[in-house]
């Protein structure tokens, strides 16, 4: 995990790099992203999530002393040349987890201030954090198939 100042902002992003073996399989979230996208549920409890959410919780705790509890969860996904609309949420951190991302296909743009913006790459098994009232969007999907991405949110304990 890295961390890249941005004014007085700060934005931690990496690998979620796990144990052989351990490894995060993309079936369930992308599952999820459907079953919440088309059958309007819930995003479903995964293995798969749990590895995600523990990881970015340990690791903000253990290289920043970020103690941080999840809020909520959901999958996007973009078709080739979609793009986001500008979000913003209310809790501490979002953090963007790419659950399965084509190649050099995917960037998010996040508004530092009015007059600066910081344009990041997002690849799978990359994730992104940073403050939740930054405004931020997800580029146009550069590849020719569709790309998966796991929103989560947290506070500060």
């Amino acid at each position: 995990m890295q961390k890249k100042e941005l004014t007085s902002t700060s934005l931690y992003y990496g690998k979620v790099n796990m144990p052989k073996g351990f490894e995060i399989n993309p079936k369930p979230l992308i599952m999820g992203t459907f079953e919440q996208e088309y059958l309007k549920k819930k995003f479903p409890f995964s293995r798969d999530l749990d590895k995600v959410d523990t990881y970015i919780r340990d690791y903000s705790l253990a290289k920043h002393k970020l103690p941080l509890e999840g809020i909520e969860t959901w999958g996007s996904f973009y078709l080739p040349l979609q793009s986001s609309k500008i979000m913003k949420h209310k809790y501490n951190f979002t953090v963007l987890y790419g659950t399965k991302i084509q190649k050099d296909s995917c960037e998010i743009t996040i508004f530092v201030d009015e007059n600066k913006e910081h344009v990041v790459k997002l690849s799978t098994n990359d994730f992104i954090m940073f403050p939740s009232n930054k405004s931020y969007y997800v580029n146009s999907n550069q590849s020719h198939k569709i790309n998966f991405i796991q929103s989560m949110l947290y506070e500060l304990k």
